[in-house]
C-alpha cells in the first residue's frame, strides 16, 4: 500500500531483503538516521541520548528508543520532543 510507511532494521539483512520493494521503507541501525553506537543514540553524526541517561537497560532498549525515534520522526514529531519522556 501505498498509504503506509514501513520501518525496518538495517541491522537485519533478512528484514532489509524483505522489504526492499516497500513504496515507503523509512530504517534505523543504519549509519544514516536514527541507530545505535558508542552505549548511545544518535541520529546521523548527533549523540542524542546516553546509555546512563535512561532507566532503560540494555543495547536492545536503546535500539528501541531508535526505531521508536524513527517512528516519531516520520510522523512529524522532532526528537527533543520525545527525549525527555525517555531520560528518566
Amino acid at each position: 500500500r501505498d498509504d503506509v510507511t514501513l520501518v525496518a532494521n538495517a541491522a537485519d539483512g533478512d528484514v532489509m531483503r524483505l522489504t526492499a520493494a516497500a513504496p515507503h521503507r523509512v530504517v534505523f541501525a543504519g549509519p544514516d538516521g536514527f541507530h545505535v553506537r558508542d552505549d548511545a543514540v544518535w541520529r546521523d553524526d548527533e549523540r542524542l541520548l546516553d546509555a546512563g541517561e535512561t532507566s532503560l537497560l540494555g543495547t536492545h532498549n536503546l535500539r528501541n528508543v531508535a526505531a521508536a525515534l524513527t517512528v516519531l520522526s516520520e510522523a512529524g514529531v522532532p526528537p527533543d520532543a520525545a527525549l525527555p519522556g525517555i531520560r528518566l
